[in-house]
């Protein structure tokens, strides 16, 4: 059920991306107690001030692992060529957080980039989920705004890796 959620909520925040409609980005529930800094270069966590953002920060930084992810559903999509992934493996749950952090938000852009989105969305014990979401390596979207961002490389190859894994098996 979790990873259904998990999967119907990529694929409304991609369809969303995809529109460029703001009103409806409000409604993914990932948006609330958004107040994003304007005194970039930031890190991702620095900047991203969105609830559940924060949620997933603190659940690290605790240690508490009854707090961590219990999944992490990936999607790296070049025009639709590769499917999703879901994986409850707390190392990778770990290492898509730890890529995550070495992301940083360097401006906003006016860029914006079709067919070729990606996403990383953690889903919490509770059935919360916290979600990322790029256009091309390169452009973080966050309320149908896009941010230039740099040290993305970890991700997407961790990213890539296990979508491919499900084409391999």
């Amino acid at each position: 059920m979790i990873r259904k959620t998990v999967a119907v909520l990529c694929a409304v925040l991609l369809l969303i991306c995809t529109a460029s409609c703001s009103s409806n980005v409000k409604n993914t529930g990932n948006t609330e107690g958004t107040d994003l800094r304007t005194d970039l270069p930031l890190s991702l966590f620095e900047f991203d001030t969105r609830k559940t953002t924060k949620k997933l920060v603190d659940a690290f930084e605790s240690g508490n692992e009854d707090e961590y992810p219990v999944s992490v559903y990936v999607i790296y999509d070049m025009g639709g060529s590769l499917p999703g992934a879901d994986s409850g493996s707390k190392e990778y749950i770990r290492s898509i957080y730890d890529a995550l952090s070495e992301i940083q938000v360097l401006k906003q852009s006016d860029m914006s980039i079709t067919d070729n989105y990606h996403c990383a969305a953690f889903t919490f014990p509770d059935g919360t989920s916290a979600a990322f979401n790029f256009e091309g390596e390169n452009l973080l979207s966050i309320n149908s705004t896009n941010y230039e961002v740099s040290g993305t490389s970890k991700l997407f190859t961790l990213i890539k890796s296990e979508t491919l894994k499900d084409i391999d098996q």
